[in-house]
This record gives C-alpha cells, structure tokens and sequence, in this order.
C-alpha cells in the first residue's frame, strides 16, 4: 500500500474498507507481503505518520473477509 493512501482514508473514510492486494510483476506475494509489513520504514523516510500495527494485518488478514461476507466458523 502506498502510505498516503492509508493516510487519506483515515481523512476520507476507515481503514477497515483497504485490502491488499498487488499486481506487481517484479516481486512474489511472499515478497510482497513481506514488504507490506515493514512499511513503516516507509512511512518513516517520509515523514508521515506510522502505520498502526493492527492496521497492518487486519488490511492483510481481515479485511477481505468483509468484502467477500465470509464469517469465521
């Protein structure tokens, strides 16, 4: 996730309403994620605000059960 897209849906609406996802060719998912995870070194070069751990993973685990109304057993 582009750090300031996190930053404006805490202006414009809920974090709860991002999910992951990447098309990016030159990196697996694994890496992907991986990198997704440590995006407060991101957010830090910038100057902006970190990124809530909690945030972190419910955008990477639990977020999209809510888009595909998928309910724990």
């Amino acid at each position: 996730i582009y750090p300031l897209i996190y930053h404006l849906s805490q202006t414009f609406g809920e974090p709860d309403k991002l999910i992951f996802g990447t098309d990016w060719p030159n990196s697996s998912p694994n890496k992907s994620v991986e990198i997704f995870r440590n995006i407060n070194d991101l957010t830090k070069k910038l100057g902006l605000p970190e990124i809530p751990a909690h945030t972190i993973h419910n955008l990477l685990h639990e977020n999209w059960k809510k888009v595909f109304k998928l309910t724990e057993p």
